[in-house]
């Protein structure tokens, strides 16, 4: 099922890859401008009493505090900033807890001399006052802000900023075996990603593991997790923000996967505690016309994939659609 997830398996590598894409393309649009491009880290200290809903609304709110008021505006002007791009980054550890953060990066305009650490010392005034008033310390010594060099430097940054995709492209139940099979030769407090977090709660055994995962997916429900300033996707030609849902499906157009495409009203129908293991088994042993009528008999509406450009149906208001007519797509 596509459902736009970042958290999802299957979604979640689609939509960071589709975000690496853009971050790309904007830094090397900056650069071909003459600008240059500043790479940044903000963090708050925490320990194993922090929740991560919590850290999170404070990494978010002093986020919020840095860009925005007369010395965001002073600081842009000083220091050449047009764009920036923002993520935000969770980690686990046994010893410290969970560890929200973010990483940006500053779009300096060209030709303008811009001193790094001095932007940041401003901008850290904000973000200590901001995450102090929430009870967080803040390590001077944790932050970072620098200039990236390179003809690689798009290619670098927008693999750092998704690496989630690959965190989640690359595990397997074997590979995690080995991964925690060598933690015990790391050195302790070694953090755990969400990806490895999900994999260990799948896997079963420790019940932490699953609890854990849960409050992860609680704490980042809803949350914008990669954001750009206004302007830059027009300046790189990326197009408009699209909505997680519509990227997945699109993606999974692409690849030739999607078989069988719902309304949202029958996808949450068709998947309830009391027909999904019969329609998902409909859908796995005999395909996507077989489901068709399957769902008919039921009162749902389903379409193949090559009936899309033959209907004109208006949008309904469950969700986001690839299409106007169609609010959920179905692999296999």
């Amino acid at each position: 099922m596509v459902c736009g997830s970042r958290n999802c398996p299957m979604c979640g590598p689609r939509l960071y890859s589709r975000n690496r894409d853009e971050i790309r393309q904007c830094v090397a649009a900056w650069q071909a401008y003459g600008g240059s491009v500043l790479f940044g880290t903000f963090t708050v200290g925490h320990d194993l009493t922090d929740s991560l809903s919590g850290s999170l609304t404070v990494v978010t709110d002093a986020w919020a505090a840095v860009t925005s008021g007369k010395f965001w505006v002073r600081d842009r002007r000083d220091h050449g900033v047009t764009h920036w791009v923002r993520v935000l980054e969770e980690k686990y550890s046994e010893t410290t807890g969970w560890h929200a953060h973010l990483h940006w990066l500053a779009f300096v305009e060209p030709g303008h001399a811009t001193s790094a650490s001095a932007l940041l010392r401003s901008m850290l005034r904000r973000w200590s006052r901001s995450a102090e008033s929430a009870g967080r310390r803040v390590s001077d010594r944790a932050q970072d802000l620098h200039e990236v060099v390179g003809v690689d430097a798009e290619r670098v940054l927008g693999d750092y900023f998704t690496k989630q995709a690959e965190d989640r492209g690359r595990l397997t139940p074997d590979a995690m075996a080995h991964e925690l099979a060598s933690r015990s030769t790391k050195r302790s407090g070694t953090s755990i990603t969400p990806a490895e977090l999900q994999l260990l709660a799948a896997l079963g055994g420790d019940r932490k593991w699953q609890l854990l995962y849960a409050e992860y997916e609680r704490a980042t429900a809803g949350r914008r997790v990669i954001a750009f300033s206004r302007g830059l996707r027009d300046f790189a030609g990326v197009g408009d923000e699209q909505d997680p849902w519509a990227v997945s499906a699109e993606e999974t157009a692409k690849e030739g996967s999607v078989a069988l495409l719902l309304r949202g009203r029958d996808v949450r129908k068709a998947m309830s505690r009391a027909l999904r293991r019969e329609f998902v088994g409909v859908v796995l042993a005999d395909g996507g016309a077989a489901a068709v009528s399957w769902l008919e008999d039921r009162g749902m509406t389903g379409f193949m994939p090559d009936e899309r450009s033959t209907l004109d149906e208006p949008a309904t208001s469950f969700g986001p659609a690839i299409a106007p007519e169609y609010e959920g797509a179905l692999p296999w």
